[in-house]
């Protein structure tokens, strides 16, 4: 009597025991996320403390999100599933492909210009380029976010951050303004 109770509590029991191929792979992502984290969580401690706050903030709490999403996919379980439900993650289309190869070139292309644009002009141009390339069609909008976005990050990295960047293509055609 005893044994069986505990098969079936076992088989009752979410987490684990009842993963889909998905929820696996998902509880793998958060398990290699958080490392990667932890790992440059160590990796800015040995930035000056003035710098340290805003990158430990962010990676203390991507940390805790991964733990979270980790923690819901081992008590979600998963259902009862037929076979075919079960290979669910979808092989690779040949057009999911080619978008991933030129979202990678295109992000190779803004890091090697970076040096010879400077960094806010590669990413004010970056921006509106990248979103058009993944399907999106909205000019106005698009400057629109490259201009805020670009704020944003030249307000982090100079007033949070107090990182140097390369020098603009802008400032050393005027002559070091």
């Amino acid at each position: 009597m005893t044994e069986t109770v505990r098969r079936d509590a076992l088989r009752l029991t979410p987490g684990i025991y009842r993963m889909t191929k998905r929820q696996f792979a998902e509880a793998g992502a958060a398990v290699l996320l958080a490392g990667l984290c932890v790992w440059l969580l160590i990796e800015v401690r040995t930035y000056p403390s003035g710098s340290q706050y805003l990158p430990v903030g962010v990676l203390g709490l991507a940390i805790l999100l991964c733990l979270a999403w980790l923690i819901a996919l081992l008590r979600k379980g998963g259902p009862p599933v037929s076979a075919e439900e079960n290979a669910a993650i979808p092989a690779a289309t040949p057009g999911s492909v080619k978008r991933l190869l030129v979202l990678a070139g295109l992000t190779g292309a803004y890091t090697v210009s970076i040096p010879w644009l400077g960094f806010y002009t590669a990413t004010f141009l970056a921006i509106p380029v990248i979103s058009g390339a993944i399907g999106y069609r909205n000019l106005p909008a698009m400057l629109l976010s490259s201009c805020v976005f670009t704020v944003v990050v030249y307000g982090i990295f100079k007033l949070f951050l107090a990182v140097p960047l390369p020098e603009e293509l802008v400032v050393r055609l005027m002559g070091g303004l």
